[in-house]
C-alpha cells in the first residue's frame, strides 16, 4: 500500500473533544493537551488528555481572535482566573505552547500560581521572560531579554527542566539554560491558562 505523506502545515485545529491518540511517542506521558478549538464563549477550554474542561471563575471573561497558529484566547479581566485541575510534574517538566505577549504584559503566561520552592510558571515582566520550576531564588530560574520586537507576534515556546536543568527555547532557538538540577516539592496543583491573575499572553496552543 502506498504511503501518503502531507507535504503543507494542518490549516485547521482538530474539533472540540475530539480524542486524540495518547500512545503516540510526542504524548507520553502528557498532563495537559490543549489546543484551543473553542473559538466562543467565556474561556473554558477542553483538555484531550482527561477529556474535561478548565474551571473559569465566575466572573471571568476572554475574548477569541484568529491568530498566526489558528484560534487564541486571552483574558480581559484581571480579577478572576481559568484552571485545570491537574498533577503538575514535581521531578521534571516539559511544556511547548503557542503565545505572545504585548509590550507591557506582566505575568504569569501559564503556570501555577505558587511560592518557592514549588514554582511551575512561565511569565514576562519588565520585558524580561522568566521560566520558574522550583526553587526560582536558587536553581529554579531561567530568564531571557528578548529584543523589543519579540512582543506581539505568536511564538513557540518549549520549557523544560528537571535533573539535567533549565532550557527556555524560543522558535526553535535556546535562549537561555542552566545545568543545575531542579525539583518542585509538591505535584498537586491548579495549573492556569491565558488567566488573570495568570496572566501574561495570549495562548492558542498548549
Amino acid at each position: 500500500m502506498p504511503t501518503v505523506r502531507r507535504t503543507r502545515p494542518w490549516t485547521q485545529k482538530p474539533p472540540v473533544a475530539a480524542r486524540i491518540n495518547l500512545g503516540n511517542s510526542l504524548l507520553q506521558g502528557a498532563s495537559l493537551v490543549v489546543p484551543f478549538s473553542e473559538g466562543a464563549g467565556k474561556g473554558s477550554v477542553f483538555d484531550y488528555v482527561s477529556l474535561t474542561s478548565s474551571t473559569p471563575d465566575s466572573g471571568y471573561a476572554s475574548v477569541w481572535e484568529q491568530g498566526a497558529y489558528g484560534l487564541a484566547t486571552r483574558s480581559t479581566n484581571s480579577s478572576y482566573g481559568n484552571y485545570f485541575t491537574v498533577s503538575t510534574p514535581s521531578t521534571s517538566c516539559t511544556i511547548a505552547l503557542i503565545a505572545r505577549a504585548a509590550s507591557g504584559d506582566n505575568g504569569l503566561i501559564c503556570g501555577t500560581n505558587d511560592d518557592n520552592p514549588n514554582r511551575c510558571a512561565f511569565s514576562t515582566f519588565s520585558g524580561v521572560l522568566y521560566w520558574d520550576y522550583g526553587d526560582s531564588g536558587g536553581t529554579g530560574r531561567v530568564s531571557w531579554t528578548p529584543a523589543g520586537s519579540w512582543f506581539g507576534p505568536y511564538h513557540i515556546i518549549a520549557l523544560r527542566a528537571g535533573t539535567l536543568g533549565m532550557e527556555l527555547w524560543s522558535d526553535g532557538t535556546k535562549q537561555a539554560s542552566s545545568g543545575s538540577s531542579t525539583s518542585r516539592s509538591s505535584s498537586s496543583e491548579t495549573f492556569g491558562l491565558a488567566s488573570q491573575p495568570l496572566y501574561g499572553g495570549t495562548l492558542a496552543g498548549f
